[in-house]
């Protein structure tokens, strides 16, 4: 790929984001995958400052990712995962974000999220960055575990039934491993929510090797400390 341009997308460029939700909407094998931003979202998200990017190949947006501050909403991620009332309002969660088919397995997603990570961080009071990720999702899965240094603290049942993880950060604190690992095949969401329920996080994905099929992967566990910057 050539003249790639990543960039904070504006109000006339809505249209483009809706477009391209269609597509990759229609493109998916399984509609489990993706549960699709409202309309409002999306506006709210453009019309609010550096909340929202995407990639342009030749002047064509091929990928587009989005954050938004629920605040004290009971939408909050902080909610199910126990971030204290007092914090809530420093919780940013990234929505949906979405790549054409035809450029898939080009890592555009991990390079949106470090994109907008750092301007989260960097012009926003946050303190907790939360998503949530399809379990059966490996391309987001590998996104989110390897380009945003979050880890999934829970497994959920959200948006009309659909199964997903919780992903969380906390940006005052560094994840310290107890070296208690476990390796579950993806799949395997009754052993997965044992774990989670025993105090286990998951903080990666893998497949079997490069030919893998993308339908079969293992999460990988661990239990964590969590310390301060300074110690």
């Amino acid at each position: 790929m050539t003249n790639l341009t990543i960039r904070i997308l504006k109000k006339p460029e809505l249209n483009l984001v809706k477009n391209l939700q269609q597509i990759v909407t229609a493109n998916l094998e399984n509609q489990e995958l993706l549960a699709p931003s409202p309309d409002d979202l999306i506006t709210s998200s453009i019309n609010y400052p550096n909340s929202i990017a995407g990639i342009f190949c030749e002047g064509r947006l091929i990928a587009y990712s989005l954050f938004y501050i629920p605040g004290k909403s009971p939408d909050n991620l902080g909610h199910d995962i126990g971030i204290p009332e007092n914090e809530l309002d420093r919780v940013v969660h990234f929505e949906e974000s979405c790549v054409h088919p035809d450029y898939r397995g080009k890592k555009l997603l991990s390079v949106l999220m470090s994109f907008l990570t750092q301007i989260a961080i960097k012009q926003h009071n946050i303190k907790h960055i939360c998503a949530t990720v399809s379990p059966y999702n490996y391309p987001s899965l590998k996104a989110v575990f390897q380009s945003s240094g979050m880890l999934a603290r829970k497994l959920v049942t959200k948006y009309g039934g659909r199964k997903r993880y919780i992903f969380h950060r906390n940006l005052e604190l560094f994840p310290v491993p107890e070296n208690k690992k476990v390796k579950v095949l993806s799949k395997d969401l009754d052993l997965q929510q044992k774990l989670f329920n025993q105090g286990y996080v998951a903080y990666n994905v893998v497949k079997g090797d490069k030919n893998s099929n993308e339908k079969i992967f293992h999460i990988l566990f661990d239990k964590f400390q969590w310390v301060t910057s300074q110690v």
